[in-house]
Formats: C-alpha cells, sequence, structure tokens
C-alpha cells in the first residue's frame, strides 16, 4: 500500500507543479465568469448612441419618430436643406448619419429606405428603426381603414404556453447545461486517459518500467499512476468550483441592476412574443434556480467513474502500443465515450 502512496505522490506532484496546469486551472474559471456575464455587458456596452438626421421627402415620418436609449432623430426640413447639401455637411452638425425617406414612398407602396453614413450602422439599431417604422405605417394603415387600435391588439394577441410546474420551468436551461457538462466529462476523460497511456508509453520506452517493477507490482504501479492523475483532475475541478463561484459572486453584485434588467426583459418579452430575447434573458436567471451544489456532486462522480474506466483501458493501450504511431489505437476507446 505504501508503493502505491509514493506513485500517487510522484504522479500527483510531477504535475501540479506543471506551469501548463497552473495556467489552464487559473484562466478557466475567468473564461466561464466572462462568459456568462457577456450578455449583461453586450446589454450596457455594445450598442453606441446615434444621432440620425431624418431626411422625410415623403413626410410620413416627419416628427413622429421616437428617440431610444441608443438612437436620437433630428428632423430635417426638406424644403429648406437639399439632399446632396446635408450629405456634405452631416457630420458638422452632429449627425452619424441620414435617414432618407424618398418621396415615391408611400402608405400602400413602402419602398427601400437609405441610410448615408461613413460608418456602417449597427444591426440592432437597424432593427429598432425598422421597427418603429413598421409600426408608425401599421397604425397609419390601421386609421384609413378604420380600425381601432384596441380591436388591432385583440387580433393579434398572442398565445403562450407556460409550464404548470415550476420545478420544471428550468428544463430548457439544464437541458443546455447538461450537454455543456456533458462535453466537458468527454474532453476531460479523454485528456487525463491520454495523460495516462503517453506516461506508460513514456516509462516503456525509456526502460523505466523494468527498474520500478523490479520493486513494485504492475497492478500497483498501474493504481498508482491512475489515481495520482485522477487527484490532478479533481483538484482542478475543485479550484475551477471555488474560483467559478468567488468571480461570479462578484460580478453578479456588480451587475446586479442589469441582471434585474434581464428578469424584467424576461417576463416583458414573454408577454410580447420576443422569444429570442426571452430565452436569453431566462437562460441567465434559470441558472441560479438549479441546483448548482448537486450538479458539481454528480459531474465529479461520473468523471471519477468514467475516468477510472477508461484510464484502464488507455493505460493498456499505452502498455500494448510498441511505439508513437500505436497511439492511433486510442480511436477504439474513445468511440463509446
Amino acid at each position: 500500500m505504501n508503493k502505491i502512496l509514493l506513485i500517487i505522490r510522484r504522479e500527483y506532484i510531477t504535475r501540479v507543479r506543471k506551469k501548463i496546469f497552473l495556467i489552464i486551472t487559473l484562466l478557466a474559471p475567468l473564461s466561464i465568469g466572462l462568459i456568462t456575464m457577456l450578455p449583461v455587458f453586450l446589454l450596457e456596452y455594445s450598442v453606441e448612441e446615434e444621432k440620425i438626421a431624418l431626411y422625410d421627402e415623403s413626410g410620413i415620418f416627419s416628427g413622429q419618430m421616437q428617440n431610444s436609449q441608443n438612437v436620437i432623430f433630428g428632423t430635417i426640413n426638406t424644403a429648406d436643406v437639399p439632399y446632396d447639401s446635408l450629405k456634405k455637411n452631416y457630420a458638422g452638425s452632429g449627425f452619424s448619419g441620414i435617414l432618407r425617406v424618398p418621396q415615391d414612398f408611400t402608405i400602400d407602396q413602402p419602398g427601400n429606405v437609405e441610410y448615408f453614413s461613413n460608418e456602417q450602422l449597427g444591426l440592432m439599431t437597424q432593427e429598432s428603426i425598422a421597427d418603429q417604422m413598421n409600426e408608425l405605417l401599421r397604425q397609419k394603415r390601421m386609421k384609413e381603414a378604420n380600425i381601432s387600435p384596441e380591436i388591432m391588439e385583440k387580433l393579434n394577441a398572442p398565445v403562450h404556453i407556460v409550464q404548470a410546474d415550476q420545478t420544471l420551468s428550468t428544463a430548457g436551461t439544464s437541458m443546455v447545461l447538461g450537454y455543456i457538462m456533458g462535453f466537458m466529462i468527454y474532453i476531460v476523460m479523454l485528456t487525463y486517459g491520454m495523460m495516462v497511456m503517453r506516461g506508460v508509453m513514456e516509462e516503456k520506452t525509456n526502460r523505466i518500467a523494468e527498474v520500478i517493477i523490479s520493486s513494485v507490482k504492475p497492478f500497483q504501479l498501474m493504481m498508482g499512476k491512475i489515481i495520482g492523475i485522477a487527484l490532478v483532475g479533481l483538484t482542478q475541478f475543485l479550484i475551477w468550483i471555488i474560483l467559478s463561484g468567488l468571480i461570479l459572486s462578484v460580478l453578479k453584485g456588480f451587475y446586479s441592476e442589469d441582471i434585474s434588467q434581464l428578469e424584467n426583459i424576461s417576463s416583458v418579452s414573454n408577454k410580447s412574443g420576443d422569444l429570442n430575447m426571452s430565452e436569453m434573458a431566462n437562460f441567465i436567471v434559470d441558472l441560479d434556480k438549479l441546483p448548482l451544489g448537486l450538479i458539481a456532486v454528480g459531474f465529479l462522480f461520473f468523471f471519477l467513474a468514467g475516468y477510472m474506466l477508461y484510464a484502464s483501458i488507455f493505460a493498456a493501450i499505452g502498455a500494448a502500443a510498441g511505439e508513437e504511431g500505436d497511439q492511433s489505437l486510442a480511436f477504439i476507446a474513445t468511440v463509446p465515450i
């Protein structure tokens, strides 16, 4: 038993002291925190404020476009300012671009609206402007057809399906998290399994095993190597869990107002039918509802169970392989995973 502990100690200390282990262990939680809080960051900083000159030759939208948090409209009098002159001097007037509605643009036959600028207009800003213009056109068409907004709202009332059992309301988030955790187990088992195989092959190639076997049994050597590398993986996972919890707690405290906005967006978008925004907001909010402690324990259990099985297979492949080229046999072991 003491010999197995010595082998475990050697495998563990040798691998934990490597720089690549320290780099990956410290960078992974930071990456998880950044990816988790990326939607909040984009919500606050991704869209820059745009001041747009509205040059409406049709007169349909003049004075009716509403400013938003990121877009400010300035209506230009088309009778006083020629379009060619505005194109040359719009930047000097403080505008970032010109939104031109042509004269042949009508309510019944709307055409294209031209945006002129030296910079590309963001996709979210384009969609926001287009949605507002489409809504104004819809209201004008309803008015011409003598349809009241109340009747139109009743006609467009959507149907929503909600989960009756609140304990199952996070099923979508659980499924996504399950796929992510399963993929992580696959990558980790493959990484540490290959580590066992390479270690066996190195000792075999350098004839270290011949010296070691003279003092320990093959079973003791294999168990010491497998358990030692498993402890390396467990150490890495425990550090990841602790650091990830600390980083996410700090970020959630710093962006608590934005996360509450996402919760509001989730409830509002469920009513308005904005499914994409609802899914994104719900995914972030539902993470807090999941039993993350139980998930972590289950992840460690399945990692250890799978690792002990496949590390033994990889060790057997490493012992049977005659040269580096024979490592391709490891592909056979990865198929069941």
